[in-house]
């Protein structure tokens, strides 16, 4: 079975240069080219592809409940009503009637899944027979403005894509590319729109940091050092967004909130507390990774160590068991050869950070990937403020 990642809403402003490059056009089976069982699998994983970067899901509702009507599997009073019920229940449905529209072969186990669709609608239209919706509600008024705002940001994010790999914008000047907070002023978005704004966002961040991780399907183009400015352009605007979006609690809120500790902050986190490996070593109470500047950690059975800075002064903070605030370009990991890993662990738990620095440096072994992760195999080594 083909399985998909969650869909999301597609950039409205998106440039036609970034469109081309990123998604194309609505995929649309090849008849001609489907010479034999090979080629139409890869043509509908590419559809597929495409429907998981672009499909959303009231577009999926759209789709569905028109080849319901056309098809006869809803009447069109089923269809009409059908509208205003929630766009989750046609997620990863929808695409596949539009599939199916578009002349592709459709699999068994997709057209259960339609069928299913179509007896949930039914089901629910049954309990609720008489649904009326004179217009959209304030709430769907603010979600629609919350993409419709986070498209023109991811607009400005396109323009500084062609920017960077054209080469005309230097690494220096990206923190002035983009000024959110004159953004969110100009547009007089308000913190329930802005909080709204963030998924969206944060959707867009996550593709590019899978991209840098393992997934090089529309980057390939793209070297490290770029997919790292485009990340880090996404983490300012939503730095910016999550603070005007926390501004409702002023407002709102009668009770102060109770600030949480840093050790309700790294309760989640894992991590190893000892090991008698490599001569024992005890790790650093979580705690004190809460704005610490600096830290660093080994993979006890890896054997990587990481060196990680956070991105400013503020330090680094945790959520769930994420080191958060880290500076991807700063930060680094290597994995270290068994005759070295003594004298370096010696080192890390003696010496100050640039000792660690020098004898860190001196590891020839290739960089990893660093993003903040931790598991419970890591010991805190050390930590500096």
């Amino acid at each position: 079975m083909r399985t998909m990642t969650r869909s999301r809403s597609s950039s409205k402003g998106v440039s036609n240069q970034i469109q081309k490059q990123m998604s194309g056009t609505m995929p649309v089976f090849d008849s001609k080219k489907a010479t034999d069982e090979i080629e139409i699998d890869i043509q509908i994983g590419n559809a597929l592809n495409w429907y998981n970067m672009m499909a959303s899901d009231k577009k999926e509702r759209k789709w569905f409940l028109t080849y319901a009507e056309k098809n006869k599997l809803l009447t069109k009073g089923e269809v009409d009503r059908a509208k205003t019920m929630d766009p989750t229940i046609f997620s990863r449905v929808g695409r596949y009637t539009e599939m199916i529209s578009n002349g592709f072969p459709i699999e068994e186990w997709a057209q259960k899944y339609i069928d299913a669709c179509v007896a949930k609608v039914k089901k629910n239209l049954s309990k609720k027979k008489t649904v009326t919706k004179s217009g959209p509600s304030i709430q769907d008024r603010m979600d629609d403005k919350g993409i419709e705002k986070a498209s023109e940001i991811i607009q400005k994010v396109d323009e500084f894509y062609c920017e960077m790999t054209s080469g005309k914008l230097k690494k220096k000047d990206d923190a002035a590319f983009f000024d959110i907070e004159s953004f969110l002023n100009v547009n007089e978005i308000k913190p329930a729109i802005s909080a709204r704004m963030v998924p969206h966002i944060e959707q867009s961040r996550e593709e590019w940091n899978n991209a840098l991780a393992d997934d090089r399907s529309f980057y390939d183009h793209m070297s490290d050092s770029e997919i790292k400015r485009m990340i880090r352009i996404y983490d300012w605007i939503l730095e910016g967004l999550n603070i005007r979006a926390a501004t409702k609690r002023t407002t709102k809120r009668t009770r102060k909130r109770k600030e949480k500790t840093p050790a309700d902050l790294v309760k989640r986190i894992k991590y190893l507390e000892k090991t008698d490996l490599y001569g024992g070593h005890v790790s650093v109470e979580p705690e004190k990774l809460i704005g610490a500047t600096k830290v660093c950690l080994f993979n006890a059975k890896t054997r990587q160590m990481y060196l990680l800075e956070s991105q400013d002064k503020r330090g680094f903070t945790v959520k769930g068991t994420t080191i958060q605030n880290v500076n991807i370009d700063k930060s680094v990991c290597k994995c270290i050869r068994e005759t070295q890993v003594n004298d370096l662990l010696q080192i890390a738990k003696t010496q100050g950070i640039q000792g660690l620095k020098t004898a860190f440096n001196k590891i020839t072994s290739k960089p990893g990937i660093v993003n903040g992760r931790m598991n419970a195999n890591m010991i805190i080594m050390k930590v500096y403020k």
